[in-house]
């Protein structure tokens, strides 16, 4: 079986995430109890058992840290089946691999909207005492109850999954580098704590043995001293301007959330839908979407700096803010969807909401992509 692991160090961003999924009464609360060898979720004959997903950290041979998540079932009929589908499709937008699980070897479609690139295993859980093998070649038959070929669907999970690395800073920043992050803190910073893409970014550039100094806007030119000739600066994007108007021109700049947005989305598609702030109309509906629900400070770069500029540019244009899951729900009723770096979600989750705004033929783009275009540094900005 998988071992459980009570932590990591590992932000959920960056744990493999696997979500079983199936009709009610498959089996697959079954069959996560059996893969984490304990009881995770509650089993019962009655429909619907499971109302709320479940999730659990387990740790998979050659795969690291592992989010497993159990839903509801697709054809929950009971009075909050729908909401609870909701969480369930949800649940399928961040994943990197499915487990769809059947007891019925004939009911081997997944009637749902799955991104292109996650893999799916189809399960056939065979309840019957003496186990039959499927004779259908992409199904692999297991008993949920007692375990058995469990070992064989660890195996087939460990085969479908690549261990999460972290690239961030590929392409840009090299092993020795002399690397200078610019990162002012203010009312919005937590305390206590860096926030994520600052952690995540420190971390690899320390994997890769570089040589880095942290710094504030006002110590910027004394920290240049100490630096004098940096391979790349990384700032905080609502500093862009300040801090170019600083930089010697040779040096490479970039920001926090451009990298994320080259790390999780489609970065030449935020690029092109820049094209949508130069003719910006009195009708013009503009959504800022964010991934995580801190508490907006004065300060804050979605809710006050951005639509500020935007303002400026036409101040009859309609504004609009969406956080978390609500994204999916309105975000075809605009003209310019504006996200941010998403660190909090994973890569999957991120295609799932960018390829969802291709679809719908809406543009979208990112933060620090913004920030840099209505700053007039795009051209300068490395990515």
């Amino acid at each position: 079986m998988a071992t459980e692991i009570s932590d990591s160090n590992a932000h959920k961003s960056m744990k493999n995430r696997i979500v079983i999924v199936g009709d009610t009464n498959v089996g697959k609360s079954t069959l996560i109890n059996k893969i984490c060898n304990q009881n995770v979720s509650i089993t019962s004959d009655i429909k619907g058992t499971t109302t709320d997903n479940v999730k659990k950290t387990i740790e998979i041979d050659g795969i690291g840290a592992c989010t497993i998540v159990d839903t509801a079932g697709l054809n929950d009929d009971t009075f909050l089946g729908e909401d609870r589908k909701s969480k369930t499709l949800n649940e399928i937008k961040s994943a990197d691999l499915i487990i769809y699980v059947t007891d019925d070897v004939t009911k081997t479609d997944i009637n749902v909207e799955i991104n292109e690139n996650v893999k799916i295993i189809k399960v056939f859980n065979d309840k019957s005492s003496d186990m039959k093998n499927s004779e259908i070649a992409e199904v692999l038959s297991v008993n949920a109850l007692t375990g058995e070929n469990v070992d064989l669907l660890l195996k087939k999970i460990s085969e479908n999954l690549i261990p999460k690395s972290s690239s961030i800073t590929d392409g840009l920043v090299d092993y020795n580098d002399k690397v200078l992050l610019v990162m002012p803190q203010d009312k919005s910073s937590p305390t206590g704590r860096l926030i994520l893409p600052q952690s995540q970014i420190m971390k690899e550039l320390s994997d890769k043995e570089c040589l880095v100094l942290s710094t504030g806007l006002e110590t910027l030119e004394q920290s240049l001293q100490m630096i004098s000739s940096p391979d790349l600066v990384i700032t905080d994007s609502k500093v862009f301007k300040e801090v170019d108007n600083i930089l010697d021109k040779k040096i490479k700049l970039t920001s926090f959330s451009i990298l994320f947005a080259k790390n999780k989305g489609d970065l030449n598609y935020f690029i092109q839908s820049l094209s949508v702030l130069d003719n910006l109309t009195d009708d013009a509906k503009i959504l800022i979407t964010e991934a995580c629900t801190h508490s907006p400070k004065e300060e804050d770069i979605g809710r006050v700096k951005i639509p500020s500029l935007i303002h400026k540019i036409n101040p009859n244009v309609t504004i609009d803010f969406v956080r978390g899951e609500d994204f999916f729900n309105v975000a075809d009723k605009y003209d310019l969807i504006i996200h941010c770096g998403g660190c909090m979600q994973n890569k999957m989750y991120m295609q799932s909401k960018t390829n969802f705004a291709k679809s719908h033929q809406i543009p979208m783009t990112n933060y620090g992509i913004v920030l840099a275009k209505m700053n007039k540094i795009l051209d300068r900005v490395t990515y």
